[in-house]
């Protein structure tokens, strides 16, 4: 079993709201009509990604929940990483960037508003298969604690 195990950061205002949509795990309004196209990012710890290598599946939805607890695994578009990273992970070490081929995902991904702000956050609906991430790489925040957004 995957160690998810962390601390959510909630910031004020957006931040907040983005905090607690991701935090409460339930789809308030899904968008079809959103583009599906491109690589998606998730944000891990990188105990639990080890972990995941070990069981040969990734099972966390975000720090501190599981697949089973929340339902589905929180991702991102590439412009959406940074303001994640921001609103959940401010000044937390230990990090991995996870890129997906969201074409290689066994399960169904969807594109949803989890707040009704009108973000839109691609959502894995399953375990996340080994091999439909494309890359890993240290995800640390800058000294001032913030992270900066993925430059590939």
């Amino acid at each position: 079993m995957a160690n998810c195990n962390g601390t959510l950061r909630r910031g004020a205002g957006r931040d907040q709201a983005l905090a607690a949509g991701c935090a409460a795990g339930t789809p308030r309004r899904g968008r079809p009509d959103s583009p599906a196209v491109g690589p998606i990012f998730h944000i891990a710890d990188g105990a639990a990604w080890r972990d995941a290598l070990a069981a040969g599946e990734y099972r966390c939805s975000t720090l501190g929940k599981t697949l089973e607890e929340v339902g589905f695994i929180h991702c991102s578009r590439r412009e959406q990483v940074a303001a994640v990273a921001n609103a959940l992970y401010q000044g937390r070490s230990g990090l991995v960037l996870l890129t997906i081929d969201r074409t290689k995902v066994r399960a169904e991904v969807r594109d949803e508003d989890l707040v009704g702000a009108g973000d839109v956050f691609p959502h894995v609906y399953g375990p996340l298969n080994l091999d439909a991430v494309e890359r890993v790489v240290a995800y640390a925040p800058r000294p001032d604690g913030r992270f900066a957004p993925p430059t590939s």
